[in-house]
This record gives structure tokens, sequence and C-alpha cells, in this order.
């Protein structure tokens, strides 16, 4: 029967069992006692074995601190691209809008300052024109705000659900995505 060959003991620092049993306890070695930090590591493990036996154990441990920091970069580009995507969707989805909604606008407040001027001025009707013209020139401020949406800035409206604010997304800061309470 053959033996594995022994180890020398190596000199060993006295605290060190300590130290490898903390983490696993949930403690933190003070930074004066030569561990600062927990490293994350990666680790490969395979058993070796002769004439049938297990007489060995390898392993192979790599330091995974730069993989993380790369993954949590990627994630914060990841993020940042798809504000950016949401912002350009909103401006394009708008422009489209106010380009749309600003056609029949235009023929509506147009008929409705024709039939205002053939009106007399205690006519049957007239009050109802001048309100009218007054909601179409107001749905025409709103047309002019969606077409110069150049970022968003949500609000709140009814239960949990939140709207573009118009004033605050039309007006000519950085392209920036906010949301307001």
């Amino acid at each position: 029967m053959r033996r594995a060959p022994a180890v020398a003991e190596r000199p060993r620092h006295p605290q060190l069992p300590r130290r490898l049993r903390a983490p696993r306890a949930g403690e933190r070695a003070a930074p004066d006692e030569g561990v600062s930090r927990v490293i994350p590591v990666d680790l490969s493990a395979a058993i070796v074995t002769e004439d049938g036996r297990d007489t060995a154990t390898v392993g192979v441990f790599r330091d995974l601190r730069e993989e993380l920091r790369r993954e949590s970069e990627l994630r914060k580009t990841r993020e940042r691209l798809e504000e950016a995507e949401k912002a350009a969707v909103v401006s394009e989805l708008a422009g489209a809008a106010a380009h749309e909604l600003n056609q029949p606008l235009t023929s509506v407040l147009g008929f409705s300052e024709l039939l205002f001027r053939r009106t007399r001025e205690h006519e049957k009707g007239r009050e109802e024109l001048a309100a009218i013209l007054r909601e179409a020139e107001r749905m025409a401020q709103i047309v002019k705000k969606i077409g110069r949406i150049t970022h968003y800035e949500t609000t709140a409206y009814v239960g949990k659900t939140r709207i573009v604010d118009l004033d605050r997304a039309s007006n000519p800061p950085a392209a920036v995505i906010r949301d307001k309470p």
C-alpha cells in the first residue's frame, strides 16, 4: 500500500486559522490584522486519484474583481443606452404626433375663425364658437409643446400611472430623463 508523500509543514502566521474561519462565522477581520476585504473568487477543484484511490485535491482560485467591475460598467452603460433610446423614441413620437395633430387642428381653427367672424355680436351660437376657438387655440399650444419635447420627465397621474409632464419636457434643458414625484 502506497502512502501519499508527506508535505513539510511551513511556518504559518499564528492568527491564520482564526482569519480563515472568520468569514464563515460572519466576522470581519480588522485591517490591522492584515485582512481588509473579502475577494470574490471562482474555485475549480479536482480530485487526484492514484490506483483507484483519492490521493490529493488540487484547487485553482480565480480572482473575479476585474470581471465583476467590467460587468458593472457594462450594466451601467446598457442602462444609459436604454435611457437614451427611450428619450429618442419619446422625441420621435412627440414630433410625429404634433405633425399629425396639427393638420386637422389647423382646419378646426381656420373654419371656427371664419364662422366666428361671420356671426354678429349677439347672434345665437357666437359664445359657443368663441369657446371652440379658445379650446382649439389651447390645443394648438399643447401640440406645440408636444412638438418641442427634447427629453421627458414624468409626473404622477392616476393611481400608479405616470404621464409625460409636457411643461417640463418641452423646455430646452439638456436631454435628460427624469421622474418627478
